[in-house]
């Protein structure tokens, strides 16, 4: 880190990953399918019931709680450590 600032200056300490997708992003259309399915079948279940839901009943494996964050309107809920 100190070489980078001396090289660069303050832009040597700014992460090369920030503006860039997360490499746990998720594909649009598989992220809009589990929403679906969280908003159709698990309204009012918090991030970590809807995702064990998901995982058991609906065999969608490598989805995150992040993912299961969602209440009917389409907006973030928070889960039980108040962090949306």
């Amino acid at each position: 880190m100190r070489d980078a600032y001396v090289e660069r200056g303050s832009a040597g300490l700014v992460s090369a990953r920030r503006g860039k997708p997360s490499n746990r992003t998720m594909p649009g259309a598989f992220r809009e399918h589990v929403l679906d399915i969280v908003r159709t079948h698990y309204t009012g279940f918090g991030p970590t019931l809807a995702h064990e839901k998901l995982v058991e009943l609906h065999g969608l494996g490598p989805v995150t709680r992040d993912a299961a964050r969602v209440d009917v309107g389409g907006r973030a809920v928070a889960d039980a450590q108040g962090a949306p």
